[in-house]
C-alpha cells in the first residue's frame, strides 16, 4: 500500500522527493534492491530544499548499510539545521556515532537530546549500547533498563539490556531473561545482538536469518553493528550479506 501511494504521487509529481525517498528506503530494505534505492535517493536528494526525513531515510536506510557513514552524519547535520528538534534525527545522528565507534561523543550526544525528550526511549537506547560499547556496562544497563520501562512492548531492548548484563559477568540474570524473551520474540534483530555477544554462533545466525526472512528494518545495520565485528569474517556472515547483495 504504501508503494502503491508514492507510486501514485509520482504519476502527479514525478519530481516528489518524498515520494522517491520512501520508494528508496522500501527497495533497500524489503527487496535489497540497491541500485533501484540508488536511483530513487538519487532523484530525491538534488531536489531543493530536501525534506529533512528526505535525508533522514538516505542517510539511514541507503548510506548507513554501505558503510558510508560520515556521508550519512552529514545529511543528518544537514537535516538538522532545518529540524533541530526533530528526535528521529537526532537518534539517527546518535547511531552515525555510535556506528563510527565514537561512544563516549555517542553517550554525550545521546545526553543533550533527551533535553529535548528525556522519554524518547530510542535515544536511551542507543546511549546504553554507546555505553557498552565503551565499557561502562554498569551505566548500559541503567540506560537500557530505563528503555524496558518506556517502552516494554519493544523487545529488542530487553535484548539489548540482557546484553548488558551478559557484559557486566551478571551471565545468570543474562540467560534467564533471554530465555524469558526467546519464546515470544526471537524473530528480530535484538537476539542477533545478544548471541553475537554471548559467543553462540549457531543461535546468532538463526536470528538472523529469521530476521532476513520477516525483512526486520534493522537488519541492513549488521555492516556497521560494532557487536558483529568479532563475526564479520565468518563464511555465515559473509553468506547473509550476499543474500542482502552487500557483499
Amino acid at each position: 500500500m504504501a508503494k502503491s501511494a508514492a507510486e501514485n504521487t509520482l504519476a502527479i509529481d514525478p519530481g516528489n522527493s518524498v515520494a522517491h525517498s520512501v520508494l528508496g528506503a522500501m527497495a533497500a530494505v524489503f527487496d535489497y534492491d540497491w541500485q533501484v534505492a540508488e536511483t530513487h535517493f538519487n532523484k530525491a536528494i538534488p531536489s531543493e530544499p530536501v525534506p529533512p526525513m528526505v535525508r533522514l531515510r538516505y542517510a539511514v536506510n541507503y548510506l548507513v548499510p554501505w558503510r558510508r557513514v560520515p556521508d550519512a552524519t552529514e545529511q543528518i547535520r544537514v537535516a538538522l539545521e532545518s529540524d533541530p528538534l526533530s528526535m528521529p534525527l537526532h537518534l539517527c545522528m546518535a547511531w552515525c556515532l555510535y556506528f563510527a565507534k565514537q561512544y563516549r561523543e555517542t553517550v554525550d550526544y545521546a545526553r543533550r537530546a533527551l533535553e529535548i525528550d528525556v522519554n524518547y526511549y530510542l535515544i536511551w537506547n542507543a546511549m546504553g549500547l554507546a555505553q557498552l560499547g565503551g565499557g561502562f556496562t554498569q551505566e548500559a544497563i541503567t540506560s537500557l533498563r530505563r528503555v524496558v520501562e518506556l517502552a516494554p512492548w519493544f523487545s529488542d531492548g530487553a535484548w539489548y539490556l540482557a546484553t548488558a548484563y551478559y557484559q557486566a559477568g551478571d551471565h545468570e540474570r543474562s540467560r534467564e531473561l533471554a530465555h524469558k524473551l526467546a519464546s515470544s520474540h526471537g524473530h528480530t534483530y535484538g537476539p542477533s545482538i545478544y548471541y553475537a555477544v554471548s559467543g553462540e554462533a549457531d543461535a546468532m545466525f538463526a536470528a538472523l536469518e529469521a530476521a532476513h526472512r520477516h525483512r526486520d528494518v534493522d537488519l541492513p545495520f549488521i555492516q556497521t553493528q560494532p557487536l558483529f565485528d568479532h563475526w564479520r569474517g565468518h563464511p555465515r556472515f559473509q553468506a547473509l550479506l550476499r543474500q542482502m547483495n552487500l557483499a
